[in-house]
């Protein structure tokens, strides 16, 4: 599905932010609810882009620089968010037991997608020099990064260039063909 080729270059031409995320993600949504409001609303130069699900609750106290996408599916999901090419994107977890125990599919879509991407770094996958916190709100640190493009490219590539290192599938699977035959 993500040939390593077809990976998005950083988009230094706009100003997009993105969320990728379905229903399941509406407490995590809730408990930042008023920051992500604050964030979308004091930054109307900017476009922000929800992928997944539709949170009412942030939709009718922003701005028209909030976006949707109709549902989907998953494929037409992975190519909307692919081609998209935000620039920043966001995934605002909650640190509780169940997110302790979610992947990192959210960081690697991101940066396939040419994205700086900014999660909560108390959540194991995310804890990386290349991800922005945002474990104590959004509105700080978008506000740090939104005018830093060069930052948010270098993030980009350093998570890219670690991707390439760590999470390739082929490399994996060495890794277990390596283990099974020891």
């Amino acid at each position: 599905i993500y040939p390593v080729d077809k990976k998005k270059p950083f988009n230094r031409l706009t100003k997009i932010a993105s969320y990728r995320g379905g229903a399941s993600h509406d407490a995590d949504m809730y408990q930042h609810v008023n920051d992500i409001v604050n964030t979308i609303n004091n930054n109307s130069d900017w476009t922000f882009r929800f992928q997944g699900s539709r949170f009412k609750h942030i939709e009718e106290r922003t701005k028209n620089n909030h976006e949707f996408t109709d549902p989907s599916t998953l494929m037409q999901f992975y190519k909307g968010y692919h081609d998209l090419n935000a620039n920043i994107a966001f995934f605002p977890l909650i640190t509780n037991v169940f997110n302790l125990g979610k992947s990192n599919i959210s960081l690697l879509e991101a940066t396939y997608a040419g994205s700086a991407f900014m999660g909560n770094k108390e959540l194991t996958e995310f804890n990386h020099s290349f991800v922005t916190d945002i474990s104590l709100g959004l509105y700080d640190p978008f506000k740090f990064l939104k005018d830093n493009v060069d930052l948010q490219e270098a993030m980009n590539e350093s998570a890219w260039q670690w991707i390439l290192e760590n999470r390739l599938l082929s490399n994996i699977n060495k890794l277990r063909t390596e283990r099974l035959l020891a």
